[in-house]
């Protein structure tokens, strides 16, 4: 229950963070509407993600923004099931996507109709609220950063693998200064890995306002009472699960406020300029011992 599965030691995390980043971004707010009838073989679930991607597309033509804009749709209903495959590409789609003149995030569908057409094939039509961020500048190559002992994965190939109750430690060394946040999402939780602040035992909270330095190797976790690692947990019953480490690595120091979601996750993301932030994503197949 709760925020988990990656832990430091046996510290239940408790954290009130919520996203406002303080840029002030170009944004559009609307109301699509996409239509999808599907083949004898389609499922409802996937008639409707088709639907919802119409709307999408729909969405980013009032909003006069290239439909080569990727979206970010984390909105869709988790499928409870052991490989969690539905899951992981929907979180994997948000995070890892590219961008280049926009964003568009879905805030919530709010209708979603079921009918048969005139050849008794089943359809959808959704409509969705959503939000353009609108850019005006490119990403910053140069502006990155590396991550030792994890490997970045995809849909299809998850290469972080740890048993529940072992330690996860990992390096990390920037190519130009900046300031570093972490977080760690499953399909049923999200919090923020770092920095950690723990209210109760002071002396396990990481330093808010860290620098990190051009070129300066640094081992997580960097709090010596969180030493070896962060200890990974699974829930009594559960023979896995993929957690998603989101490094968010910015050139000024950007404030997130307020318990952690998804959805806010997205949106403080999406509204730092890109060429003044970095975002990398490694996932993390946790199994039963």
């Amino acid at each position: 229950m709760g925020l988990k599965k990656i832990f430091p030691v046996n510290i239940f995390l408790l954290l009130l963070f919520s996203g406002v980043s303080g840029y002030t971004q170009q944004t559009s707010q609307l109301k699509a509407e996409g239509e999808y009838c599907g083949s004898s073989g389609e499922s409802f679930i996937q008639i409707k993600k088709q639907a919802i991607q119409k709307a999408e597309q729909q969405a980013l033509i009032d909003a006069d923004i290239p439909q080569r804009v990727s979206s970010v749709n984390v909105l869709y209903e988790a499928q409870r099931s052991n490989n969690q495959r539905g899951q992981y590409n929907r979180v994997f789609s948000s995070v890892a996507s590219s961008e280049t003149q926009g964003k568009l995030l879905i805030d919530s569908v709010l209708q979603v109709k079921k009918y048969l057409n005139e050849f008794d094939h089943t359809c959808c039509r959704a409509t969705i609220q959503a939000t353009v961020f609108r850019y005006d500048s490119q990403g910053d190559p140069a502006f990155t950063f590396h991550v030792g002992d994890l490997e970045p994965g995809d849909e299809h190939n998850i290469p972080n693998h740890y048993n529940s109750g072992e330690h996860l430690s990992f390096e990390f060394q920037p190519n130009h200064d900046g300031y570093l946040k972490i977080f760690d999402i499953t399909a049923d939780t999200a919090l923020m890995l770092y920095p950690y602040i723990n209210k109760k035992y002071p002396g396990l909270s990481d330093p808010k306002h860290r620098l990190f330095q051009k070129g300066q190797k640094v081992q997580f976790p960097v709090n010596q009472a969180l030493k070896p690692g962060y200890r990974v947990t699974l829930e009594k019953g559960k023979a896995r699960e993929i957690n998603h480490l989101i490094f968010v690595f910015t050139r000024k120091d950007v404030p997130f406020y307020g318990k952690v979601k998804k959805k806010k996750l997205f949106r403080w993301i999406y509204e730092i300029p890109p060429a003044e932030r970095e975002v990398k994503y490694y996932p993390v197949l946790i199994l039963a011992p």
